[in-house]
């Protein structure tokens, strides 16, 4: 996989195409998703970890995404 993270912050994953801004899928009111972006404003946002050719980035409930590309554009 290949994303990164914006100047603002918004996590994006590329995707055939263009990048995707990712949305947090834990946020909500009412029960209901917010459309709210994933950001490292977020305390759950851990910071991208190099292990060789592969980047981690460990988000919200233990969810850890791996990159072959990553750009870290802050």
């Amino acid at each position: 996989m290949t994303g990164g993270i914006d100047k603002q912050g918004r996590l994006f994953i590329n995707r055939p195409g263009k990048p995707k801004k990712q949305r947090c899928c834990y946020r909500q009111v009412s029960g209901m998703p917010m459309q709210e972006s994933c950001t490292d404003f977020c305390p759950h946002f851990g910071d991208p970890e190099s292990h060789g050719a592969e980047t981690i980035l460990q988000l919200c409930q233990g969810t850890r995404l791996k990159f072959t590309e990553f750009d870290d554009q802050r």
